[in-house]
C-alpha cells in the first residue's frame, strides 16, 4: 500500500482515527517474532495488557502505542493481512511498510493535538 497514491483510502483511515479521539483507550500494535504474527488491539492500561500476553507469549513486545483508539481502523485497513485461523483474536501479518503507515499515522494524530 502507497499512502501517496492511494490518497482516498488513506484520508478515509485518519477521519476514522481523527473521530476517536476522545475516547480513553490506546491503540497497540504487539509484535511475536515466534509466531511472525502481530496483534492489534486496544486497551485502557497497554502495559498491563503487554504483561498478560508476556506470561503466553514470553517473546511478544510492544511495537506502536497510539494514545487514541482507532483500533477498528486499523482493523478494517489490514483487513485482507488477518491470519485466517486466528479472525476473532486481532492477529495480523504485516510488512514493515505495514507497520511504516501506522507510524505515519500516529504522527499525524500526534500533531494534530
Amino acid at each position: 500500500m502507497n499512502i501517496y497514491k492511494d490518497k482516498e483510502k488513506f484520508n478515509n483511515y485518519r477521519k476514522q482515527c481523527k473521530s476517536a479521539k476522545e475516547d480513553t483507550f490506546s491503540t497497540y500494535i504487539l509484535y511475536s517474532s515466534f509466531y511472525h504474527l502481530f496483534k492489534i488491539g486496544k486497551s485502557g492500561n497497554v502495559e498491563k495488557r503487554l504483561k498478560a500476553f508476556q506470561k503466553v507469549i514470553p517473546d511478544i513486545v510492544l511495537i506502536i502505542e497510539i494514545n487514541v483508539d482507532v483500533e477498528v481502523a486499523l482493523h478494517r485497513v489490514f483487513k485482507h493481512k488477518q491470519h485466517l485461523f486466528l479472525k476473532g483474536f486481532e492477529w495480523f501479518y504485516l510488512s514493515k511498510k505495514d507497520i511504516e503507515i501506522v507510524r505515519v499515522l500516529k504522527s499525524l494524530i500526534e500533531n494534530n493535538d
